[in-house]
């Protein structure tokens, strides 16, 4: 018994008994690594990523967009997080950024919608569009929202907009 995909994670300070160790952080498969443990499971397979931590918040997003169950707004959450580190990484990538110079890699110059789409099979107007919602509407707000009936993108929109929203059906 064992699991067909291997868990990705990467090197990190873990605090056991109190005292800083060597260990591991979990970039994708926490959902694998937690049934592997409740199955009493003690080895996996793992691929050891060296990963800055921008580069691993990219990733985790990825994973996660990757994901079918993610709702409205967690899509909106995670492109707006899933943006803002891309951006730090690519500062050239920012809306005004220095994106038409001969002495900036092209490869790094794709926008993070661009990038993000490549990544997940979404096309990046979607992508662009869960961003604004994403960054317009705040993070607490849209916690709040996840799993509720106002957990759509009309909705997402409607905040937004300042419009009224619909009342929770009984």
């Amino acid at each position: 018994m064992g699991i067909l995909n291997p868990i990705t994670v990467y090197p990190r300070k873990v605090i056991v008994d109190h005292i800083a160790v060597d260990g591991y952080g979990i970039v994708a498969g926490l959902h694998r690594f937690t049934a592997c443990k409740e199955l009493g499971i003690d080895e996996i397979p793992a691929n050891v990523v060296s990963l800055s931590e921008l580069e691993r918040q990219i990733a985790e997003c990825d994973e996660n967009l990757c994901g079918p169950k993610l709702t409205p707004a967690e899509k909106s959450l995670f492109t707006r997080r899933r943006k803002e580190a891309y951006e730090a990484l690519h500062p050239e990538t920012r809306h005004g950024g220095d994106r038409k110079s001969d002495q900036v890699d092209k490869l790094s110059t794709r926008s993070y919608a661009d990038d993000q789409a490549s990544k997940t099979g979404v096309d990046a107007r979607t992508v662009r569009r869960d961003a604004e919602r994403g960054e317009k509407i705040a993070e607490d707000l849209l916690e709040m929202i996840t799993d509720t009936h106002l957990d759509s993108g009309a909705c997402q929109d409607r905040i937004n907009a300042g419009s009224r929203l619909p009342r929770p059906r009984s």
